[in-house]
């Protein structure tokens, strides 16, 4: 395995791992945004229909502007509560409490209560220890409790919560009821209400909620069963039934949705009689206050200002239709699997999958683990974590996707610095930016290829000093390797004053052999306007010779591990070389070999000039003169037909008429030298005649 490899697999089971172990340390600011990933859970799955069993009696902005503000007289409350116990209700909870003395009106109250023998008394606990003073009285728990204890740990994180203080009814009032329950809970640490304790140790005795109270009576009086193990909750059961408790004794409310999900009746209109029967008898009826400026709003993961009486009636509701939602202790160990396993899989697949696909399969993974344990929680009320797991996938995503980053930056420019040399900037950067243009080891092609010399080279570097000769040698290669560059062309080498270049690699390229022609006949062009520079600073004049060839070569980085070049092998580029060499025989600039010609079609004037057979090869191979572009030679087409017309005579074996038209042919142009060939190769051919299977193929003896 690459060593990129390794370092991906240990950057990806590092951050797995972390995370992984993260959740089970729970750190502060990480478990407040798990507990925001539960209330997105939530929102996510949008209201649901609650059950029928509870109603709620609402001392709202309507009573309170029909009856006064709030706190009412408790006159009021003694016919609110006598006028809903007329509409046959199973239980009237309420989430008041009455610590204060009325004297003109406890009595009434007292009375109304304990006529109705439906009414669970509320109290409240103080977790905060902001009251100074313990309350004079405090709820009869032994009737309705079961305690039990089996021994256990008796220390922890997760211990029963513990009331130092207690606000309780009043004596009289208290006495009229025989069921009471703490009404208030404790918010988590960024203030929303998600949990609610079933069970608070206050001095020797186990209190448990009003809504938990509310449903015992509702059920017909079933004893709580509570078994404690040390200061941890083991189990809490109603009616025999257990419900999903944590260690601390709190179970988490599995909200209906925002406020008003249980039908409200405003409590005036209960007192004025404007409600039926039908619409309370048998019922959990909480009477509790909603009206704004009572300070019973709470926030929830739906609604920022939730009823508190509504809270009860979503616990009542969960209990009945067993719609909880749970976290039990395995979940940490899921959570912590999840987290390792997508991230350790998302790491190694990315090993293989880059790019656009990396990102892709990055977003699956989160989406299909987003949509299954949603669906999940959905299901079976668990939820699972949210943030652990992404934290791992996205840390590995973006580590991985950081580390290719930064190692094919640094192949790209190591690749962009190695091809600068042989390439246009512009192509260099698309090879850099695209490696797989390039095929390490070599691949098969079918290419372009280019020779050029200078003529005399060796008689005018002994004219010249070393320093003349170098600076002199670099303006010439300089000027033909912009223009190499200029037509998307690859510089294979310098070979002394030679030059060697391709087209088709590493870049493809679909017209790679008009490529090279256009830059052979620029060449020369830009030849002409050297010489006049030259002229002036007392140079010699330069004259090259151009060879090209197209066809299949084999191309790619040749050498050892130590050092290696980009270049191109095979008979083809040997041929390119040969051409090259053919123009000091021929008095030609530039040769083509028919695999060119056939594919510039008539976008260049060409002149056929032999049929040779090269050293090194057996099958002849048609060569022509690159003239001009076609655009480019209107004076030139009479003399390459002239030429051709008297070529293809002796190609006829005519000897006589091609030595007649030949010979016209040099009166008009008596330098050019392929004529002169022909003419004397007519005569020897008219002197001793071939045999039959004479084909006019030259044979060339010398490189």
């Amino acid at each position: 395995m690459k060593r990129s490899s390794l370092i991906l697999l240990g950057i990806t089971l590092l951050l797995s791992l972390s995370f992984a172990r993260m959740r089970l340390w729970a750190p502060y600011y990480l478990e407040v945004l798990e507990l925001r990933a539960i209330d997105f859970r939530l929102q996510v799955r949008g209201p649901i229909q609650a059950g029928d069993e509870v109603a709620i009696i609402a001392i709202d902005e309507k009573s309170l502007r029909e009856h006064g503000r709030w706190p009412w007289p408790r006159s009021h409350l003694a016919t609110l509560i006598s006028q809903v116990s007329a509409l046959e209700p199973s239980v009237i909870a309420l989430d008041i409490v009455f610590a204060e003395p009325d004297p003109t009106h406890d009595a009434a109250l007292a009375e109304a209560i304990r006529l109705s023998g439906k009414v669970v008394l509320g109290y409240f606990l103080d977790f905060s220890q902001e009251i100074t003073m313990a309350a004079a009285s405090a709820p009869k728990v032994s009737e309705y409790n079961l305690v039990k204890e089996k021994p256990g740990e008796t220390s922890g994180t997760h211990q029963l919560r513990v009331a130092p203080y207690l606000v309780a009814n009043l004596p009289l009032i208290s006495d009229a009821s025989r069921h009471s329950g703490f009404f208030n809970f404790v918010p988590d640490v960024d203030g929303i209400y998600r949990r609610v304790p079933l069970a608070v140790r206050y001095q020797d005795k186990i209190l448990t909620p009003l809504s938990l109270q509310a449903l015992r009576v509702y059920l017909g009086n079933p004893l709580l069963g509570i078994t404690l193990q040390g200061d941890k909750v083991a189990s809490i059961t109603v009616a025999g039934t257990p419900l999903p408790t944590e260690e601390s004794g709190e179970t988490w409310i599995n909200y209906a949705g925002p406020a008003r999900r249980f039908p409200h009746y405003s409590a005036t209109d209960v007192m004025e009689g404007k409600i039926e029967a039908e619409q309370l008898r048998g019922k959990i009826v909480l009477v509790g206050t909603t009206a704004t400026g009572t300070f019973d709003a709470r926030a929830t993961p739906f609604d920022p200002f939730f009823p508190g009486v509504e809270i009860h009636a979503n616990v009542i509701d969960n209990v009945l239709h067993d719609r909880f939602l749970v976290r039990p202790g395995w979940v940490i160990t899921a959570d912590m699997a999840a987290t390792l396993a997508l991230g350790l899989f998302l790491g190694i697949a990315l090993l293989w999958v880059k790019g656009i696909w990396g990102g892709l399969l990055y977003g699956g993974m989160l989406g299909a683990y987003l949509f299954g344990s949603q669906r999940y929680f959905v299901q079976s009320g668990v939820p699972l974590s949210i943030l652990y797991p992404l934290l791992s996938l996205s840390s590995v995503y973006l580590s991985v996707t950081l580390f290719h980053y930064l190692t094919e930056e640094r192949a790209k420019r190591r690749t962009r610095d190695a091809f600068s040399r042989y390439l246009h900037p512009e192509v260099a950067r698309m090879v850099s930016e695209d490696p797989a243009l390039l095929r390490l080891g070599g691949e098969k092609r079918e290419l372009t290829v280019m020779f050029t010399d200078i003529r005399g080279f060796t008689s005018i570097s002994e004219a010249l000093s070393p320093e003349v000769l170098v600076e002199f040698l670099n303006e010439y290669l300089g000027a033909m390797t912009d223009i190499v560059f200029d037509h998307g062309g690859l510089l294979d080498k310098y070979i002394g004053d030679a030059v060697m270049a391709l087209w088709g690699a590493p870049l493809p390229m679909h017209d790679h052999p008009a490529q090279a022609c256009h830059t052979a006949l620029d060449m020369l062009d830009k030849l002409r306007d050297l010489r006049e520079a030259w002229e002036h600073k007392g140079l010699p004049p330069l004259d090259i010779g151009v060879g090209i060839n197209t066809g299949p070569m084999v191309v790619g980085n040749m050498g050892s591990s130590r050092r290696f070049d980009y270049t191109v092998m095979g008979d083809h580029v040997n041929l390119s070389s040969r051409l090259e060499g053919l123009n000091k025989f021929y008095g030609t600039h530039i040769l083509l070999s028919q695999y060119t010609q056939e594919q510039v079609g008539k976008e260049f004037l060409l002149r056929e000039i032999d049929s040779v057979r090269v050293k090194g090869k057996k099958q002849p191979v048609i060569i022509s003169e690159l003239l001009a572009r076609t655009d480019q030679a209107d004076g030139l087409r009479s003399f390459v037909d002239g030429f051709t017309e008297a070529l293809q005579a002796y190609k006829e074996r005519r000897w006589e008429q091609a030595l007649s038209l030949f010979s016209e042919f040099a009166g008009v142009y008596p330098n050019d030298q392929p004529t002169q060939i022909y003419l004397e190769r007519c005569q020897l051919l008219l002197a001793e005649p071939p045999s039959l299977d004479w084909d006019g193929v030259f044979v060339m003896e010398h490189k």
